[in-house]
């Protein structure tokens, strides 16, 4: 009898002893290996720019707006393109929409900084009413209004200048505005605010567009394309590069499949608002993200505004070209020198 009990117990004690170990490789008892939750998909938060550099972002809005972008991303329109490089700086930025040279100064600077496609090429026109000036050699001893002195748009035209041959302080006079809306106010007066006139101003898109809208702009046209002034006289295949979008290097190591996702919805983007048979849609998305106050204006710009996508090495050799023009008339202007070659995504295997 005793043998019978303890062979029950043993027999008892092994059931338990399987039915322990059936359990060990799951708490719930389901017998099943427990489900890894997938990794969340990387939103991407970007800084845009009214104007012709955030006019090719305006699709790719559109699409994240309308849950059909394949990337996950979330939008801040800026005025000012300070503000959204201080917000950048500050982390709350994962891309910024930023000047090209803004972007070499934040770099030499020892900033952490990498670009990642040149968005916009020259935006940049001058206008007179009358039919005397075609090509840059026709400015020798006239009066041309300009805005920011200093600025990129300055120094893209004292380049122009001198590689025609003239010397941009005695050859030509140089009215200079502190900002674009202050010269489409002279524009439309014929005059700067102190009474002096001039014959030539040079505007950037969409302000061109904006002085031809008004009554008082109606008699001026559009006499030279500086992009036509800069073939003429720079490195062949090379353009003026005047717009970009801007990373982190820690951000693009940490997220590249997302980058690289972004730079292939962002080209798309591109691609379809420069398309001349999208005129009208593509207007009507850049009004609907503000990036352009009306729909007439942007109609009226987009052909104009130069819109482009340039990424790796095509990147590369524009914008050192476009670097070295403007290190000619003052290397401050992008930091004091050329970047190198990590400055650039994509680029020579960066």
């Amino acid at each position: 009898m005793k043998k019978l009990i303890a062979l029950f117990l043993l027999l008892a004690c092994l059931t338990g002893m399987l039915a322990a170990c059936g359990n060990t490789d799951n708490d719930t008892g389901t017998g099943t290996a427990p489900q890894v939750p997938e990794e969340e998909q990387t939103t991407i938060r970007i800084g845009v720019l009214s104007g012709p550099t955030g006019m090719g972002m305006a699709k790719l809005w559109a699409d994240s707006n309308a849950g059909t972008a394949e990337g996950s991303y979330q939008f801040t329109l800026y005025d000012a393109p300070q503000n959204a490089l201080n917000d950048f700086i500050a982390g709350e930025l994962d891309i910024v929409a930023t000047p090209t040279n803004t972007a070499a100064t934040r770099y030499n600077a020892k900033q952490d900084v990498q670009i990642l496609a040149v968005n916009t090429l020259g935006t940049l026109y001058l206008m007179e009413k009358g039919e005397t000036v075609s090509s840059i050699a026709d400015l020798r001893g006239k009066t041309v209004a300009i805005s920011a002195p200093g600025s990129t748009t300055d120094l893209i035209f004292r380049y122009l200048l001198t590689e025609n041959g003239l010397d941009p302080e005695s050859d030509v006079t140089i009215l200079t505005a502190p900002d674009h809306d202050t010269l489409v106010g002279w524009a439309r007066m014929g005059k700067t605010s102190d009474n002096e006139t001039f014959d030539v101003v040079m505007l950037p898109e969409p302000k061109v567009s904006q002085l031809l809208l008004t009554e008082e702009g109606a008699d001026y046209r559009v006499c030279l394309d500086l992009n036509d002034a800069w073939a003429a006289v720079a490195p062949a295949d090379t353009s003026i590069a005047m717009g970009c979008v801007m990373t982190t290097t820690a951000f693009a190591q940490a997220h590249q499949d997302a980058i690289e996702l972004f730079l292939s919805e962002y080209s798309a983007s591109i691609s379809y608002i420069a398309d001349p048979d999208n005129l009208q849609s593509a207007a009507q998305m850049i009004v609907d993200a503000g990036i352009i106050p009306k729909a007439p204006m942007a109609i009226k710009a987009l052909p104009g505004s130069a819109i482009a996508f340039l990424s790796g090495d095509d990147m590369k050799t524009a914008l050192e070209a476009f670097y070295s023009a403007l290190c000619e008339q003052n290397p401050q202007v992008i930091g004091g020198a050329l970047p190198s070659d990590a400055f650039y995504y994509g680029a020579g295997g960066n």
